[in-house]
């Protein structure tokens, strides 16, 4: 007969600080994994891109990737589990994403049960929202990106209807940003090569959600 597993399952909440209405996930993991593990997951059920740095706060000790411009301020990731940072459900530290836009996320250990033939590790199980756009500026930029969408999306319906009418199409990714502004469609509005002129009223620190393409 084989003996029990002594491994632990975390039940964790995920939340971007002073972000409303919340952006938030639920994942489940091993107790074991290592932090640098645990940061790549953050990654993928956030949304995020994985092109910036990180660290992960627990009280005043910062856990990341070495570098000795940190000295010994920053401990190696790589050799740290979960399990050590955070020993009981209602533990919370602080993962930062991004130190310029600095992204923080406050992560809360909401269960902690063992580990049996029945679940399934890793896994998340609910959420909330997309994460912001990578490099839209932090919080604040983030909010002013909210309140002008409305109008940059009236914009590009209007830019795409007198190009149709010109015989020019728009690439499929910028009419993505036409029909749905969630920061996945921005993304792609990055990505275009030419631009043309925006309308007067649009601020002009989002002009590349204008960009588009012609064929």
């Amino acid at each position: 007969m084989a003996n029990p597993s002594t491994d632990l399952v975390y039940q964790l909440h995920i939340q971007l600080a002073y972000i409303e209405p919340p952006i938030w996930r639920r994942i489940v993991v091993s107790g074991q994994i290592k932090l640098f593990a645990l940061d790549r997951m953050l990654q993928v059920v956030m949304g995020w891109e994985n092109s910036h740095l990180h660290q992960f706060i627990v009280d005043k000790t910062y856990y990341g990737e070495p570098d000795p411009e940190y000295g010994d301020r920053m401990k190696d990731e790589r050799r740290v589990r979960l399990q050590a940072i955070a020993r009981e459900v209602g533990a919370s530290f602080i993962y930062e994403y991004d130190f310029g836009d600095g992204w923080r996320h406050v992560i809360t250990v909401e269960d902690i049960s063992p580990l049996n033939e029945y679940m399934i590790v890793p896994r998340c199980l609910d959420g909330a929202r997309a994460c912001p756009p990578e490099d839209c500026g932090g919080i604040g930029d983030y909010a002013h990106l909210l309140a002008v969408l409305p109008k940059i999306a009236e914009a590009l319906a209007t830019m795409h209807i007198c190009l149709k009418r010109c015989g020019i199409d728009v690439i499929p990714s910028t009419r993505s940003c036409v029909h749905g502004w969630e920061s996945t469609m921005i993304r792609s509005c990055f990505r275009c090569r030419r631009s043309i002129q925006p309308w007067p009223f649009l601020d002009r620190a989002f002009l590349p959600l204008l960009y588009v393409s012609f064929i």
